[in-house]
């Protein structure tokens, strides 16, 4: 990833190099050449540079997008954070607000199913005559949160037609 930069000190050095050779120097085609050979490594320098830029910008961006990234999960989290795993007396789990952070808000509960998958889907309630649910809109879960109460027999009596 920083190949860049070895090759810019290389270009640099060479660049003095040459500079400091043309002090010397006096002959026109030699000066010209070292010109030239001057004029390619400063060209080169300036190629390597442009590239770490590049390089740099992406680092730029990648950061900039993980940082959102870290705030979302940090927010979630957060959310998540506000809710404890609840057990109903027929064995069944969800997600419920703490006590100490409800406030104003009235009771509810989250699927569990969906609130491990990162979705926190609030449950909707049904009560029958002989039970009470709790369904989730998005996975369809349906968990009874009340014993279920035994449905009253009724008898029948059969009497045989002879027997009138």
């Amino acid at each position: 990833m920083f190949e860049w930069f070895a090759g810019a000190v290389a270009s640099a050095n060479a660049a003095k190099d040459i500079s400091q050779s043309l002090m010397t120097l006096r002959d026109g085609e030699m000066i010209r050449s070292r010109v030239f050979d001057l004029t390619q490594n400063l060209m080169d320098l300036q190629q390597q540079l442009m590239t770490a830029q590049m390089e740099q910008m992406q680092l730029v961006d990648k950061i900039s997008k993980l940082e959102q990234q870290n705030a979302q999960l940090q927010k979630q989290a957060d959310l998540d954070g506000r809710y404890e795993l609840h057990q109903f007396e027929t064995g069944a789990f969800c997600y419920r607000l703490k006590p100490e952070l409800q406030n104003d808000q009235p009771e509810h509960f989250l699927c569990s199913k969906c609130f491990e998958r990162g979705i926190r889907s609030t449950m909707h309630q049904s009560k029958g005559s002989y039970h009470a649910t709790l369904g989730c809109p998005e996975c369809k879960q349906v968990i009874d949160y009340e014993p279920r109460k035994p449905r009253p027999r009724i008898r029948t009596v059969s009497r045989r037609i002879a027997d009138y």
